[in-house]
């Protein structure tokens, strides 16, 4: 509950992660109005394959599957000349993914899953899902996200619960 009396539930995600990559719950996610695009951006892709031991950063990704055209298209440089669909496999290296945008169908509200792969430039492969909710889809969930190592304690943040709280709701958190 909010210190104004608003209700409201939401999924705690713990992850245990042995392996050093640092993810959200196997995803990649975004939130945007409807009728809005989001544009990706490498520093994302980048937290999600990232190795703490050694600075790993992506070197390409590409898309397995791609969202029907009734939810959206995904595009390379939109809104230049060059503007083009992306197409299924196609590599998209480091230095091109913050020219990858995705575009909603007028009015389309929901949330658009697409597959990707790529590698880390240390070689290694990774995979997950970039996830874009768009209009309500995307306050429809409130995640809390607390990370641990293998064997240690997770310790509840109460600044994550209160972010949490204050993005739903405008309004700080009274209790859990």
């Amino acid at each position: 509950e909010s210190d104004q009396g608003e209700n409201f539930s939401g999924t705690l995600y713990i992850e245990v992660n042995g392996t050093g990559r640092s993810s959200s719950d196997g995803e990649v996610t975004y939130e945007v109005d409807v009728n809005d695009a989001v544009d990706l951006d490498v520093d994302d892709f980048d937290d999600y394959a990232y190795d703490e031991s050694d600075g790993t950063e992506v070197d390409y990704i590409f898309f397995t599957d791609l969202p029907s055209s009734s939810k959206g298209t995904l595009y390379y440089d939109y809104g230049y000349s060059s503007e083009r669909e992306v197409e299924k496999d196609e590599e998209f290296d480091r230095d091109e993914i913050d020219d990858l945008t995705f575009v909603p169908k007028r009015n389309f509200e929901g949330a658009v899953t697409i597959p990707f792969e790529g590698r880390a430039d240390d070689g290694d492969k990774f995979s997950g899902e970039l996830v874009i909710r768009v209009g309500d889809a995307g306050g429809a969930d409130i995640t809390v996200e607390l990370q641990a190592g293998n064997g240690s304690t997770v310790n509840f943040q109460t600044d994550a619960f209160n972010e949490a709280c204050v993005k739903e709701t405008g309004a700080n958190l009274n209790y859990v």
